[in-house]
């Protein structure tokens, strides 16, 4: 009796898989046909245009004339102006305890001070590490440091006053093209800010990297969120014909599609 039930459950567990390989080899099937159906007839779907562009990748560091803002205690600090807003002479910036700091210059407020605030030209920048210092500013805005008397914590970087971004890329068969008087579009990676200006300077470096002096003809209020961005120039922009892989049909062996082209 026991071995009359082992090999009926033997025969179960037998149909079962028969019956699961049956209802594979049904799906298979039929997704098979339902391909083939689906090739015979043409599918409608949206295209769109879109440009393309080659870009070059660097650093870029934004320069102007800029105010520090001494600390006249020491302490932890509370923020009245944020980062990049606007402020006039004679307002409040920050203040420690109960002891406002006051600006005498307008302008955009930046907390980034890193003794570059009195300026540098371009054979200056060009012995620059870039990628070092634009990892260190980002280390050194999610820290909160606390104010030291008599050190500058905060600044103002007038807007009214001519702006510079200086660009270091690699030397290649692209930046060899960029020549003094050339208008440049910079793009800011960093919070995805378009800015354009003007070659002023140019200079090579014994690294194999080529640095640019744009000065700034639209300046924008992103612009004075860092000092130093990640930054990309685009080149050889072209518009092509985007098409979804949906629309593809195939006929005879061969994929295609067809564009029905409006007006």
């Amino acid at each position: 009796m026991k071995q009359n039930t082992f090999f009926a459950k033997q025969n179960t567990a037998v149909k079962w898989i028969f019956l699961l390989i049956a209802v594979w080899m049904l799906w298979f099937a039929g997704s098979a046909v339902a391909g083939q159906i689906r090739d015979l007839f043409v599918q409608s779907e949206e295209v769109h245009y879109v440009t393309m562009e080659h870009i070059e990748e660097g650093y870029g560091l934004v320069m102007g004339t800029e105010h520090l803002i001494q600390a006249q205690a020491d302490g932890e600090v509370t923020v009245l102006i944020a980062e990049g807003e606007r402020v006039r002479k004679g307002n409040a910036v920050f203040r420690i305890g109960d002891l406002y700091q006051y600006t005498n210059h307008a302008g955009r407020v930046s907390y980034q001070v890193d003794n570059m605030e009195s300026g540098l030209d371009i054979s200056a920048v060009a012995e620059l590490d870039m990628k070092q210092i634009y990892h260190e500013q980002q280390r050194r805005k999610e820290k909160k440091q606390n104010a030291v008397s008599g050190e500058p914590y905060a600044k103002v970087q007038e807007t009214m006053s001519d702006i510079v971004m200086y660009v270091k890329l690699q030397q290649n068969n692209y930046t060899a093209t960029l020549e003094t008087g050339q208008s440049v579009m910079v793009k800011l990676l960093d919070n995805d800010t378009e800015v354009h200006g003007t070659v002023a300077e140019i200079l090579n470096t014994a690294q194999g990297e080529r640095c640019v002096k744009v000065e700034v003809t639209t300046i924008s209020d992103q612009l004075f969120q860092q000092r130093m961005y990640q930054v990309a120039l685009p080149y050889n922009s072209e518009r092509v014909l985007t098409i979804p892989k949906q629309a593809l049909a195939k006929k005879r062996g061969v994929n295609g599609v067809y564009y029905l082209h409006k007006g």
